[in-house]
């Protein structure tokens, strides 16, 4: 009982801003966040092809130019569809996921109960999607009981087929550009936007925790580690600090909370 009261004099009085607005918002940061984490992981999928095909090109140099059939094994990566836990429980909840047909990406999952339509969801604001890369229209998107799932597979892939594919939107200029200069470029674009997206959801975990309705809200710190872990590839310090900061201010109770969050998410 000391604790727990020891736990509501860290906490201190929370003011009365229980809005419908307010926890709409707050819903749709933690959608934000488990979203931009999904096209985090998506975009190092992409870079582990570019690099297995540049490893494949300066290996099978010789090779290549004389054979422009010559093939290369890479693991590529592609947006699948999962079945997920869900359906209606009595004749208000529903579980499922709010999904962007259009970017192939989950807009809301998991957390979405209350609403049997997409255009009726948290995330959504002004008829358009707050959480997808492309801020679709609702019309884009659709509430069923799967979700968008980023899977691999190996595939060979020749010369010619890697020039078609850099070479379909290029001027005559463009075309010019050696392969390994196309894949550089891209590499360079996944990682400015792998950075991007990195900041927006460290920005949406601090908000996050300002307006949190709680003092130490599990949902936002379920991605604490992930983020900690990229800002320090990244060598950001500072906000690495910021982060760790957060995470020690977790109080036991919560950490046995994300635990079991965790697990879960594992499990399905």
């Amino acid at each position: 009982m000391s604790e727990f009261t020891a736990f509501l004099n860290r906490t201190g009085p929370q003011k009365l801003v229980t809005t419908v607005e307010v926890l709409n918002k707050r819903v749709r940061l933690e959608a934000c966040i488990q979203n931009l984490q999904e096209r985090i992981m998506f975009i190092e999928a992409k870079q582990t092809e570019i690099n297995q095909t540049e490893e494949a090109l300066k290996e099978h140099e010789e090779e290549m130019k004389k054979n422009q059939k010559f093939t290369v094994e890479v693991d590529e990566p592609y947006k699948d569809k999962e079945p997920i836990d869900g359906g209606m429980w009595g004749l208000v909840f529903y579980e499922g996921a709010v999904c962007c047909t259009v970017c192939e990406e989950n807009c809301h999952y998991p957390g979405c109960t209350m609403v049997w339509k997409p255009e009726d969801c948290e995330v959504m604001k002004g008829g358009r999607c707050t959480s997808c890369t492309n801020k679709c229209p609702a019309s884009d998107h659709v509430k069923e009981k799967w979700r968008y799932v980023t899977k691999t597979r190996r595939v060979k892939k020749t010369l010619i087929d890697m020039k078609l594919k850099y070479e379909e939107n290029q001027t005559e200029n463009q075309k010019k550009s050696s392969l390994l200069e196309n894949l550089k470029k891209e590499m360079d674009q996944l990682t400015a936007d792998k950075t991007r997206w990195l900041e927006k959801a460290y920005q949406h975990v601090v908000r996050l925790k300002e307006i949190a309705l709680e003092a130490d809200s599990v949902s936002t710190h379920v991605h604490l580690d992930f983020l900690i872990e990229k800002m320090k590839e990244k060598g950001d310090t500072e906000k690495v600090q910021k982060l760790e900061e957060m995470k020690r201010m977790m109080d036991e109770g919560t950490r046995a909370a994300v635990k079991y969050v965790v697990v879960s998410q594992k499990l399905v």
